[in-house]
């Protein structure tokens, strides 16, 4: 096959791997924003406590 890789390839493998970190990225992000929800529903309750 030699060493003539083409254009296209390249860019497929590059593609396989940028999906692959996106699909990561995208799972830490949803992570990240229920953590946050978490984070605010916890802040919520405690003004509510405070409040009342």
């Amino acid at each position: 096959r030699g060493l003539a890789i083409t254009g296209s390839e390249i860019e497929q493998r590059n593609n396989k791997y940028i999906v692959k970190k996106n699909k990561k990225y995208l799972f830490f992000l949803t992570f990240l924003s229920n953590v946050n929800k978490g984070a605010w529903h916890l802040c919520l309750h405690f003004m509510e406590i405070d409040l009342f």
